[in-house]
């Protein structure tokens, strides 16, 4: 779920009451499943790893087996920081397009129904009609800069379902 804007309402002594947000769906990733569950299991295993392994043995912490556990440890820290330390940058249509929405998500990895929401939000700012493919490349050239950019939004996300808008959406690109 990717939250795009989330309010409080409280009651007269200002106690929080209901929490209310606008979101969309996202795909899963596997990558995503592989650090939430390296963010509880790691620590687990990290400070089961002493009993396990010496059981029926005094705890020593300097015995070979705690270093299981410190390699443990120190995988679940790198688990909690890592992925802060790896910059994300958005490519070149996905940053302009999130320039224009305000989500920096790049748009395969939203759902198509999210997806259409965009490109109609972006359709009824820009202020034009919904047309064809050859249409819109035909009335390209009478959009101001502002109009231009949100047609370009909108057609590169059509541009995922249906090929012909990203030949307008290029052509738009290369006029602005």
């Amino acid at each position: 779920m990717y939250v795009v804007n989330e309010s409080r309402h409280q009651d007269g002594l200002g106690r929080p009451i209901t929490y209310t947000y606008q979101h969309f769906p996202i795909r899963m990733h596997w990558g995503s499943v592989l650090l939430g569950y390296s963010r509880v299991w790691l620590v687990l295993l990290a400070l089961a790893a002493p009993f396990v392994l010496m059981y029926g043995e005094s705890v020593d912490f300097g015995r070979p087996e705690m270093f299981v556990s410190y390699g443990l440890l120190g995988a679940w820290l790198l688990s909690l920081v890592g992925p802060a330390l790896v910059p994300h940058r958005l490519g070149g249509d996905a940053a302009r397009l999130a320039e224009l929405t305000g989500i920096a998500l790049e748009p395969e990895r939203m759902e198509p129904t999210t997806r259409n929401a965009l490109r109609s939000s972006l359709i009824e700012r820009a202020g034009v009609p919904v047309m064809k493919p050859t249409q819109v490349r035909e009335a390209a050239s009478g959009y101001d800069e502002p109009t231009r950019a949100d047609v370009w939004g909108a057609c590169y996300l059509m541009s995922f379902d249906d090929p012909a808008w990203g030949e307008v959406a290029e052509a738009l690109r290369e006029r602005g």
